[in-house]
């Protein structure tokens, strides 16, 4: 990092210490891992808060919900093929299917060879399908083949923008899964052009339940001032999931003016979005999701804590697969083959499923740690414990009297008729 420069959680220590526990199914080289991001780096809202544990100490860990169920609940967010490559996209997608969670095609379409399960029972085929502005690889064969269909409304680092691909980056078999020409940019537009109202919204959830009745129907929307209204519509146009996504995420995608200057954090409307439903008594109508940036055990708490009930992990993955975070994103010129679609780059891939599924067994673990010393036996029991965490006291390392977390940190009053999950 640059001399008195900002501040990044991932960072040549942060990524190091990951990348090595991973390999090497470390836990304990993990721990440090966590510790340094937790300790180190003072760059989020979440950094400000920490845990009220109860005094006369929690509940033995066996009690807790084991980490085979608490991965469930984890998924690996939306990347598309084309601005990932093919090794780094079916590796995170193999990991997420062993594990018994999922993951997410992205905007871009996907390989219809990856529908089909792979003779040693793994498989390549992302659960989640993501219908995005562009309509990118959209055919009603896409669809059929998820368990769970997103619509994207907004990108967490620059909303109001759609997604853009270089063309260098449009080699021919990503063009075939778009359904575009091979060596055209393609950009999606910033709204979908049928959607205007909730209504209109409403008129796609119907028509994506006709075509895949058993799929739930998720719609991605970006954090901010306001974004609660916006949730209560989508929950009354009878989606199944919404997610809110922070400014954190999708910042490989981003332009640099965005990454730098539009967003707002996830803690923010996450809980705006909570306290939103549960006054509309709409919050048992659907189940909430969270991602941008989710780092540690810690983060997911929190994030329960606050409301979510999945949580997803973009940049984490990447990193796990051989990501070092050279910036290049853009430009098909990544040295370690993630997110590059030339084949002398791609041949330098590294990344393997298993290190995917060290990472979110060791966040698992982690969380299943926290919520023992917490007295908590589920994750469903931790969502929306307010009560559980706190702002820091004043002290030498925090200005925190500049900084009101009150607001985030509010349960709202509820009656007894408001629906639980």
């Amino acid at each position: 990092p640059v001399k008195d420069g900002e501040e990044h959680l991932f960072n040549p220590k942060t990524i190091d210490l990951l990348q090595e526990s991973l390999i090497n199914g470390d836990y304990a080289k993990y721990k440090e891992y966590s510790k340094a991001i937790r300790n180190d780096y003072h760059v989020t809202l979440r950094s400000l808060m920490e845990l009220n544990y109860p005094v006369g100490g929690g509940i033995p860990i066996e009690e807790v919900e084991p980490e085979e169920s608490i991965v469930k609940r984890f998924k690996a967010g939306a990347m598309s093929y084309g601005a990932i490559s093919k090794e780094a996209h079916e590796a995170i997608a193999i990991a997420m299917n062993r594990l018994g969670s999922t993951s997410n095609s992205g905007e871009g379409g996907e390989d219809v060879a990856r529908f089909k399960p792979l003779p040693n029972g793994d498989s390549m085929n992302s659960e989640v399908k993501q219908i995005a502005s562009g309509r990118f690889g959209v055919t009603a064969n896409y669809l059929i083949h998820a368990k769970e269909l997103q619509i994207k409304c907004a990108q967490g680092a620059k909303p109001g923008e759609g997604g853009q691909l270089p063309g260098k980056k449009v080699y021919p078999e990503i063009g075939k899964a778009r359904h575009s020409t091979p060596g055209v940019e393609l950009v999606s537009p910033p709204p979908h052009h049928d959607i205007y109202s909730i209504e209109d919204l409403a008129e796609l959830i119907y028509d994506l339940k006709c075509i895949n009745k058993d799929a739930r129907i998720s719609v991605k929307l970006t954090s901010e001032a306001g974004v609660g209204t916006i949730a209560a519509g989508v929950a009354k146009a009878k989606a199944d999931n919404i997610l809110i996504s922070g400014y954190d995420g999708g910042t490989g995608a981003a332009g640099r003016t965005s990454v730098k200057h539009a967003g707002v954090p996830w803690e923010l409307g996450l809980s705006e979005t909570h306290q939103t439903l549960m006054l509309n008594r709409l919050r048992d109508r659907v189940k909430l999701e969270v991602d941008s940036k989710l780092m540690t055990g810690f983060d997911v708490a929190v994030a329960a804590m606050l409301g979510a009930e999945l949580f997803g992990f973009g940049t984490l993955p990447l990193v796990a697969v051989g990501c070092k975070m050279a910036r290049v994103c853009n430009l098909n010129t990544c040295p370690y083959g993630v997110a590059t679609q030339d084949e002398k780059l791609r041949a330098r891939f590294t990344g393997k499923p298993e290190y995917v599924e060290n990472l979110m067994i060791f966040i698992a673990r982690e969380l299943r740690e926290i919520m023992a010393r917490l007295g908590i036996r589920s994750v469903a029991e931790l969502v929306g414990r307010i009560d559980l965490v706190r702002q820091k006291s004043q002290d030498d390392n925090f200005k925190l009297s500049r900084v009101d977390l009150k607001r985030v940190l509010f349960h709202p009053y509820i009656d007894a008729s408001v629906g639980h999950m």
